[in-house]
């Protein structure tokens, strides 16, 4: 058994692999641990006394989940119809899936990205935005999915932004101006030269316009300097002379210059 492989086979096939690991160590952050586990007494756990094949598929999972570490040569190892099981308890829990990982062979890499496929579908979990350095956490964005395989909507009604601890899968709902933080390519937004502040245009489809301004990574507030009227682009589609006060805009092909009070 090799967990890396697994994971490698699975990711090859969907580049939302790591993504969707975060995404169900959200939801597993919820349901909790075995630290909880006020079902069975301490004696449940030895390691020389496996839950049988025919377990119940709850008692698999917890005892599984404590020793998933394939790595301790004294740690048991499941038989395969145990691993079958831990699968199909999976599908229906997909939370409980990344404890496991390490368990499995990677004849299931197939299996495990339906799981996580499926999963992130049901949550309606987009993207990991960005990393915010100033908090140390990941920002994820979360928000209704029209068009999934399932033809069902999913996801909540109004777009959500959650700040991840990715150490503890630990969230925590946060407001603001995010949009800012959403964008594409790898450049991050261009600092100020103030503490955690930075330039960011917010495109406005609906009016046609642009307001470029400061944008404070702490406090997601923004703070406009310039309404651009007609162009509709992108952060990453400007830079900032504040020394000339002039915001330089590639759009449509051409290179624009505007002035604007700094």
């Amino acid at each position: 058994m090799c967990s890396y492989s697994l994971r490698s086979r699975a990711a090859c096939q969907s580049t939302s692999f790591e993504i969707c690991c975060l995404c169900l160590r959200l939801r597993r952050a919820d349901v909790g641990d075995d630290a909880k586990d006020k079902q069975h007494p301490p004696g449940f756990y030895d390691r020389n006394l496996s839950p049988p094949d025919d377990a119940p598929a709850e008692d698999l999972l917890y005892y599984w989940e404590r020793h998933a570490n394939t790595r301790d040569r004294g740690n048991p190892k499941p038989s395969d119809a145990v691993i079958q099981r831990l699968l199909a308890a999976c599908e229906a829990q997909p939370e409980r899936l990344p404890p496991i990982l390490d368990l499995l062979p990677d004849t299931a890499a197939e299996r495990v990205k339906k799981i996580y496929d499926d999963a992130r579908a049901d949550e309606g979990w987009r993207e990991i935005v960005a990393y915010i350095a100033t908090h140390g956490k990941m920002l994820l964005h979360r928000a209704r999915d029209e068009n999934n395989e399932s033809r069902k909507s999913v996801g909540p009604d109004a777009e959500e932004f959650y700040l991840l601890d990715a150490a503890t899968g630990q969230t925590q709902l946060v407001a603001g101006i995010l949009a800012p933080l959403q964008r594409s390519g790898s450049r991050f937004l261009q600092p100020t030269g103030k503490p955690a502040e930075f330039w960011a245009a917010i495109p406005d489809r609906s009016k046609g316009q642009t307001r470029v301004g400061r944008y404070n990574l702490k406090d997601s507030s923004f703070q406009p300097s310039l309404v651009v009227p007609s162009l509709v682009f992108d952060s990453l589609s400007m830079w900032v002379d504040q020394a000339g006060a002039t915001v330089y805009i590639v759009y449509e092909g051409q290179l624009l210059r505007l002035p604007f009070q700094n």
